[in-house]
C-alpha cells in the first residue's frame, strides 16, 4: 500500500512540474521599428532597449510603432532573456 501511495504522490508531482512547466507569462511592449538589415527588424522601446525580429515575411515601416507581445522566458525579473511572441501594428 505504502508503495502505491508513493508512486501516486510521485506521479502527481511530475504532473504539477509539467503544468508549471508549460506556464508563460506574456506581457506587451510598444515599441518603434528603427532598421532592417539582412532580414532582421530592429525596434526600440521608451527604455531604449533594443528588440530583435528575424523575418523576411512581414513588411514593417520605420518610425511607426507597433506592439510586442512577449514571453518573459520564466524570469520575470530579467528583460535580456525575453522572447517576441508576435508583433501587431498599433498605427492607422
Amino acid at each position: 500500500m505504502k508503495r502505491i501511495f508513493a508512486s501516486f504522490c510521485f506521479l502527481l508531482f511530475f504532473i504539477f512540474v509539467g503544468i508549471l512547466g508549460t506556464w508563460e507569462a506574456r506581457y506587451t511592449k510598444i515599441v518603434k521599428c528603427i532598421k532592417y538589415k539582412n532580414s532582421v527588424y530592429t525596434f526600440i522601446d521608451n527604455n531604449n532597449h533594443t528588440w530583435l525580429w528575424d523575418s523576411t515575411v512581414e513588411d514593417f515601416q520605420f518610425d511607426k510603432n507597433y506592439k510586442l507581445i512577449m514571453d518573459d522566458n520564466h524570469t520575470p525579473n530579467n528583460i535580456y532573456d525575453d522572447r517576441i511572441i508576435a508583433i501587431k501594428t498599433i498605427d492607422k
